[in-house]
């Protein structure tokens, strides 16, 4: 993997799926740009002069990693297995299957789960997410005033910083409960949020979004041991690190826990919220 300031790139392998399911392996090209926070590229080498791009939405990819989504000319869905019927050796294996179609044809790719990385939103990510959501849109020119924005006004005092702290970063959970808070907003008289309309999106939000958090939190489980650990987040916001070494590296790759000197707690308050209404 290489990066710089604005750009973070990296190869990997990944499977065309071909006739009766039989695997064609190729290498593409993954990379973010800061510049553009909602976007990842992925570039087919196809063995032409020039790679074969397309632009993937960043939480798009982010929740196909839990579940199915997308529409139109990209969807994306998690399985447990490759569908390619002489790959039972990596059966149980988790991966990530993106059907692309457009004009000159369709396709169907397999990648390891592993290999994706969507990286958290910082908080001015966040920011312009909630304030200006089409600002990288094709749709709108960059300058054009009728492109729509929303001041920060809207999501009351320390508004946004609270919704990124609920998400804990993570672009889809943000999205979910930005979403939660203007379909509020739209159904009622409040111009703006304020601290009992967040604690009421907050409670909303954990009941439209319990298919994605639950999966998030329990379906990912693999580990003896890893579900009771997450799970006793119900009744305490720190405990001491699992005793298993493999369950700590688990929650540390799924980015579950942020780790302290007086112990370990789940780094998304949400996931927490939910844990205690709904898990």
């Amino acid at each position: 993997m290489s990066s710089n300031c604005s750009e973070i790139s990296a190869e990997l392998s990944l499977g065309l799926v071909g006739p009766d399911h039989a695997m064609v392996p190729l290498m593409a090209g993954l990379s973010y740009n800061c510049a553009d926070p909602y976007a990842v590229q992925m570039a087919f080498d196809v063995g032409t002069d020039e790679p074969v791009k397309w632009m993937l939405a960043r939480d798009l990819l982010a929740a196909a990693l839990h579940g199915s989504t997308g529409l139109g000319d990209i969807r994306a869905w998690p399985s447990a297995a490759s569908c390619d019927p002489d790959a039972a050796a990596t059966a149980g294996q988790e991966i990530l299957n993106i059907a692309m179609s457009s004009p000159y044809g369709q396709a169907q790719f397999e990648i390891s789960a592993r290999t994706i990385e969507v990286p958290l939103f910082t908080l001015p990510e966040t920011t312009l997410l909630l304030t200006e959501p089409m600002r990288h849109s094709l749709l709108w020119a960059r300058d054009d005033p009728r492109r729509p924005r929303f001041d920060a006004a809207l999501w009351g005092d320390k508004g946004i910083e609270r919704v990124h702290s609920e998400a804990g970063g993570w672009p889809h959970l943000v999205q979910l409960i930005a979403e939660t808070i203007i379909d509020m907003l739209n159904q009622g008289t409040a111009r703006h949020a304020d601290a009992a309309l967040m604690e009421r999106a907050l409670d909303k939000a954990i009941v439209s979004g319990d298919t994605v958090l639950r999966r998030l939190l329990e379906g990912e489980c693999q580990l003896p041991g890893e579900w009771d650990y997450i799970s006793a987040f119900r009744h305490v916001d720190r405990q001491p690190p699992p005793p298993n070494e493999a369950v700590q590296r688990s929650l540390r790759r799924r980015l579950l826990v942020v780790e302290e000197a007086d112990g370990w707690k789940l780094r998304v308050p949400l996931m927490q919220r939910w844990l205690r209404a709904r898990g």
